[in-house]
């Protein structure tokens, strides 16, 4: 069923259809086009007859192939199955502004996030991040800002039976949440740390937890193997990776860190890939005073946490002091360092395979709206959103217009 499902994504169902086929002459145009093309065709003859992307969970795509099933059963047209598929991507867009909001519960800073002009491109594509980066959005929320859910996990009363049953039923949905966001995208399993971090001192919320995200994604691992003899079709990565030389292991660290630089850069609007980005100054410009924001908020937040002007300097700058336990600062920090590690791991493993995938900035996105919360306890909240609705202006008239139109 999964594979067949996945099959309405495939070309294969478009060119049935002869006036449909696409002309790959007109597509694959350019010398190095033609030569991804033939290494692409290449490749593939060692590999079993699935798409290069299956090595990503299956969750996002079966939620975009019920919409498109629906449109086939309605008869419609290719053009209209296209936009109405792409629902799919808007949906979860509208309900992470939603959640979005409910954290950082000021509208400059929401406006802020809203407006980036990096999550505006993923959020009306076909693509899996959006998919992620709404469900790590609402495992964050559970976890800081959930009320009662939230004090259910973080404590729990062992001889209430009425509270332990409780907290037993928010501690799977959480790992229900959580899994959906691995199985939208493996970078969610970066959502493990700070959810085992809020858990760790009860042991019952803890292993209740991990029972349960390995009971809902356990059948697309053995689907895997059923397949592919693996837990993650891995192979079909490398195919899309280019191929460099080793570079040492000393090296690696150091290459990781200054692979990082231009996945903060994409934040200034990176809309495709054919070249349709900012003027590298200000591609540049944009990332590092975005990088060095985020770290300077990051120290000013940790530094003075506890302080009784800290407190109010936060709570001025945007709302996000806990209704509980104080300042959600370290929960945010740990979720940031875990998807930056996670990302970083596998650049290295795809390093080290000879193999190089960049790190994007659209892989940010699930940490994106904490980012911004470090930034605003450095810069004024109506100077951000100043800063973000002419740079989205800019970034119409001076970069999607022009190239596009």
């Amino acid at each position: 069923i999964v594979r067949d499902l996945i099959d309405l994504y495939s070309w294969n169902k478009l060119v049935k259809d002869k006036n449909l086929k696409p002309d790959f002459k007109k597509i694959v145009s350019s010398p190095l086009q033609k030569m991804s093309a033939k290494k692409y065709v290449d490749d593939r003859k060692n590999i079993p007859a699935v798409s290069t992307q299956s090595y990503h969970p299956p969750l996002y795509h079966l939620t975009g192939a019920l919409l498109y099933k629906t449109c086939e059963l309605l008869n419609c047209s290719i053009v209209q199955a296209y936009y109405l598929t792409r629902l799919t991507s808007l949906l979860f867009h509208i309900g992470l502004l939603f959640i979005v909001y409910r954290l950082l519960a000021n509208w400059y800073i929401w406006l802020v996030f809203a407006l980036n002009p990096l999550l505006l491109r993923m959020s009306v594509g076909i693509n899996n991040d959006i998919a992620v980066t709404f469900f790590s959005a609402l495992t964050i929320y559970l976890l800081s800002k959930g009320g009662s859910f939230t004090r259910s996990l973080r404590s729990g009363d062992q001889d209430d039976p009425s509270a332990s049953s409780g907290q037993a039923r928010n501690v799977v949905i959480l790992g229900l949440v959580t899994s959906a966001a691995i199985m939208s995208k493996l970078s969610g399993l970066f959502l493990l740390i700070p959810c085992l971090y809020v858990l760790r001192r009860n042991f019952r919320a803890f292993f209740l937890f991990t029972v349960s995200c390995l009971l809902f994604i356990a059948p697309w691992f053995l689907v895997n193997l059923n397949l592919y003899n693996q837990l993650v079709p891995t192979y079909a990565l490398s195919v899309i990776c280019k191929q460099i030389p080793l570079v040492p292991i000393w090296q690696m660290p150091f290459k990781t860190l200054f692979e990082f630089r231009h996945t903060f850069y994409h934040f200034a609007g990176f809309y495709g890939w054919n070249e349709v980005y900012p003027p590298k100054f200000v591609f540049t410009v944009y990332g590092l005073l975005f990088i060095t924001s985020v770290i300077v908020g990051i120290v000013i937040t940790l530094s003075s946490s506890g302080s009784p002007r800290a407190n109010a300097r936060g709570s001025k700058m945007v709302k996000l002091d806990s209704h509980f336990h104080g300042n959600d600062s370290i929960l945010y920090l740990v979720s940031i360092v875990s998807l930056l590690g996670f990302l970083g791991a596998m650049f290295i493993w795809n390093s080290i395979n000879g193999g190089y995938c960049d790190i994007q900035g659209r892989y940010l996105l699930p940490i994106f709206v904490l980012l911004i919360y470090f930034q605003s306890y450095l810069l004024n909240r109506k100077s951000l959103f100043y800063f973000s609705v002419l740079y989205i202006l800019y970034s119409i008239f001076s970069i999607l217009i022009p190239r596009y139109y």
